[in-house]
């Protein structure tokens, strides 16, 4: 027979991916073998809960990166479309890609207030 604590790390495993994919908690239970109300209790621990919650953020980040390294080839079908037959078409592009541009020239914008103000705040602590 299984040790109980092993038993309980195999569905605990498979209730976190669930919920992390953002899984419901019938979902999750059904993909982890167990009851909602395990999944419910389960949901009521603040370790388990900080485990779901770190295993959303690696996957975030995980998807991000991906999001990331595609970004390339998507600016790069755009650029092919400013020169397309289609007036229609060469007018999207130019749109996605200046509204992107906004987008990403205010984020760099923003990190580097960040990074600023945090660098300041740590001089301030020492």
């Amino acid at each position: 027979m299984t040790p109980r604590g092993t038993a309980t790390r195999r569905y605990d495993h498979n209730l976190i991916q669930s919920l992390a994919r953002g899984a419901t908690q019938v979902d999750a239970a059904r993909e982890a073998r167990v009851s909602t109300r395990t999944v419910r209790r389960r949901q009521e621990d603040p370790n388990f809960i900080e485990q779901v919650q770190h295993q959303r953020a690696r996957l975030m980040q995980e998807a991000g990166g991906r999001a990331a390294a595609l970004s390339i080839r998507a600016i790069e079908t755009l650029e092919g479309l400013l020169v397309c037959d289609s007036p229609a078409t060469q007018l999207q592009a130019a749109k996605f890609l200046t509204d992107f541009a906004s987008r990403a020239v205010l984020d760099v914008a923003i990190e580097q207030r960040v990074q600023r103000l945090e660098a300041h705040v740590q001089d301030g602590q020492q």
